[in-house]
């Protein structure tokens, strides 16, 4: 099955695309990024900017790696990226994971190091392992933050017994656990009325990307399960209330994400823009400790229900009804 796959077009074009990685070319790096947006979505300039960190990091970093994906090297990779100030903790460590991989994918073929782009959705690296049978190790808890990054060198000695067992090359390998086709899951398609509302906030420059598309992953409380609302707010250049999405399945952990819990979800509307003036002076939703923190850390936050009865009044205020779920 799996030779079956590499020999197909998709299979072919993925080996092209990882063959041509191999460059060590930062637009050549870029490529493969743009080309996987459903695990690394795209977060624009952010993109170029920690791509190049990575190169500079790995360029940079001595002594060169001795074993296979040698999860103590590695280790002291991290711990040089924060003492150069390149990131700024531990959490940003965990973001960085993705396009680390690919820095190291290429500077240290012999090394055993694999790219692992899964930022975004990285249950879809569960379901392509269950279909090649690959073992993957556990997840780290959310707080354990080194023990997170810990994780990208496990799944390396993983990837690379797979590949010694199946004598499957580095490209092979990497078009494997990045195109393989995932299930189709037949389920129930009846979305549930909503039980929760949550609260998100997009990363600055991401409105107008968003707002092209229908689904996308937010960051999420732990509980957030298939139904529930979540209501954005752009932070930058925007700044206010702008959308709400509902939540497809339950939230799911990504360990290379700075967020860890995030959800699936489609977009149900597009609503008139609150700002969070208008959320201050609201005299339900000004009470709100998220909003008197002027919304920081509110991603996760739960919104009350008179809270969101308060949201909706606003929205008909300005001419809007939000559609009933």
């Amino acid at each position: 099955m799996k030779e079956d796959f590499l020999d197909t077009p998709r299979g072919r074009e993925a080996m092209e695309l990882w063959t041509v990685a191999q460059s060590g070319r930062e637009d050549d790096l870029q490529r493969v990024l743009d080309a996987y947006p459903l695990i690394i979505e795209p977060r624009g300039r952010k993109d170029h900017i920690h791509l190049g960190i990575a190169i500079k990091a790995v360029m940079e970093y001595r002594p060169e790696p001795k074993g296979p994906a040698g999860g103590d090297w590695f280790m002291g990779l991290c711990e040089f990226m924060l003492s150069r100030g390149y990131v700024g903790s531990w959490r940003d460590v965990d973001e960085f994971v993705p396009v680390v991989s690919l820095a190291l994918y290429t500077k240290y073929p012999d090394s055993g190091f694999a790219p692992m782009l899964y930022q975004d959705r990285y249950y879809l690296l569960g379901q392509v392992a269950e279909g090649l049978g690959l073992a993957l190790p556990p997840i780290p808890p959310q707080h354990k933050m080194p023990e997170r990054a810990q994780l990208y060198p496990a799944l390396c000695r993983c990837i690379n017994d797979y590949g010694e067992e199946h004598r499957l090359s580095r490209v092979q390998l990497a078009a494997l656990i990045h195109n393989y086709p995932l299930p189709v899951f037949l389920g129930d398609n009846e979305m549930p009325a909503p039980a929760n509302v949550w609260l998100a906030m997009g990363n600055d420059g991401e409105y107008q990307r968003i707002m092209q598309r229908e689904q996308a992953t937010w960051p999420a409380n732990k509980d957030a399960r298939r139904g529930d609302l979540i209501v954005v707010y752009a932070r930058s250049p925007q700044a206010y209330l702008h959308s709400v999405w509902q939540v497809e399945d339950k939230a799911f952990p990504n360990p290379f994400n700075r967020y860890y819990f995030r959800v699936d979800s489609r977009r149900v509307a597009v609503t008139p823009p609150v700002s969070i003036r208008m959320l201050q002076a609201d005299p339900v939703l000004g009470q709100l400790n998220v909003v008197r923190r002027n919304l920081q850390g509110m991603n996760g936050e739960r919104l009350p229900r008179p809270a969101f009865d308060a949201l909706l009044a606003i929205w008909r205020s300005r001419g809007y009804d939000f559609p009933s779920l």
